[in-house]
């Protein structure tokens, strides 16, 4: 019976990694000053897609595309490069 339990309770905890990992990436993207710098303090975030190993940070006319690698070991820890911003 023991057995049984610690299976599943370590499915649930395999659940959470990626949902961990992916809100780790936003908040320290967020907290990023690079980004800050290029996309500007005057210019508010709607929204922030996620794709392969790059996140779309965009307002309502503007746009900046940042590739991330997790450099962490442990704990998820990335690097960014943040691309050039695009406004129309």
């Amino acid at each position: 019976m023991k057995i049984v339990l610690l299976f599943f309770s370590f499915n649930a905890f395999s659940a959470l990694a990626p949902y961990y990992h992916s809100v780790k990436e936003i908040e320290d993207l967020m907290n990023s000053p690079e980004l800050a710098t290029t996309f500007g303090m005057d210019r508010e975030i709607t929204s922030i897609n996620r794709g392969q190993n790059t996140l779309m940070v965009k307002s309502n006319n503007c746009s900046v595309e940042v590739k991330s690698k997790n450099i962490g070991s442990t704990e998820p820890k990335f690097e960014y490069q943040i691309g050039k911003l695009t406004c129309l």
